[in-house]
């Protein structure tokens, strides 16, 4: 072997050791910037949305919602807290929560209130049961549901559980499955205690067969916040890609609808 292939084969993992330092000090760059970046804009945000009637966005959101595809007595609301937090082992016990670029003025957590949902109650005769999007489960009781909302711990769904635990009467979950892929049939059935707001202290006992509801309807309401007052709402229901998107600004004091930009609709 020549000798300058020996002095290759020596340098070799210089060259590469000093490319991958250099590869992560930019990439460190990159992070700061873009941090700083969602930092600024949720500061902008938050200020722009300042001394903002919020009460009349929501009864505005409210009487925009499809009802028509929402008939049954049971309404599950889906709810996604602000920020990813997550806690416990892997993160050292810490909360981890970046600044919020999305909708840190107006979002879930500000909708999904106790007068919003009595609203609903009362008007359209409806349940209505919480479903934690992140931790993918209603609001329970035991051991299984405490490590969940442990582990993936967010302040924005710790207080619509506390909330939703404020109420006596106590609903259910029937699930089946049902695989028939092989000689025998095998049939899993599970039964869940749940935690909703009852209208008329009306039952909720609901039922999900092989992952397909059969009692119940289900809506998603996502939320962005844009520069000059404006919130964006994503209208899902049934989470199959039946979805409306509606935006809102607030103008002389009060919300009127604007058309819907594809800048608004990039950002969910």
């Amino acid at each position: 072997m020549s000798k300058f292939l020996y002095i290759l084969l020596f340098l070799l993992p210089s060259v590469l050791s000093a490319q991958s330092i250099k590869h992560y000090i930019q990439d460190s760059i990159s992070k700061e910037n873009d941090r700083k970046k969602v930092e600024l804009l949720n500061k902008r945000l938050l200020f722009e949305f300042q001394n903002v009637d919020f009460d009349g966005l929501s009864k505005k959101i409210i009487s925009d919602i499809d009802f028509n595809q929402l008939k049954s007595e049971n309404l599950v609301i889906y709810f996604r807290n602000i920020c990813n937090e997550r806690r416990g082992v892997i993160m050292y016990g810490e909360d981890i929560c970046s600044a919020n670029d999305i909708n840190p003025a107006y979002n879930q957590f500000y909708f999904w209130n106790k007068k919003n949902i009595k609203f609903i109650q009362k008007k359209y005769h409806k349940n209505v049961i919480p479903y934690l999007q992140i931790t993918d489960t209603f609001i329970t009781d035991g051991e299984e549901f405490e490590d969940q909302v442990e582990s993936f711990y967010f302040r924005e769904s710790k207080k619509i559980i506390d909330l939703a635990k404020t109420q006596e009467k106590k609903g259910k979950v029937f699930y089946k499955f049902s695989n028939k892929s092989t000689a025998y049939q095998l049939i899993t059935e599970k039964e869940l205690d749940i935690y909703y707001f009852p209208y008329k202290n009306k039952n909720a006992d609901l039922e999900i067969i092989n992952d397909t509801n059969t009692n119940f309807d289900s809506l998603y309401l996502h939320f962005v916040n844009s520069i000059g007052r404006i919130v964006t709402v994503k209208f899902d229901y049934q989470k199959d890609n039946n979805e409306l998107y509606k935006s809102y600004q607030y103008k002389n004091k009060i919300w009127v609808e604007i058309p819907t930009k594809e800048e608004y609709r990039f950002r969910f």
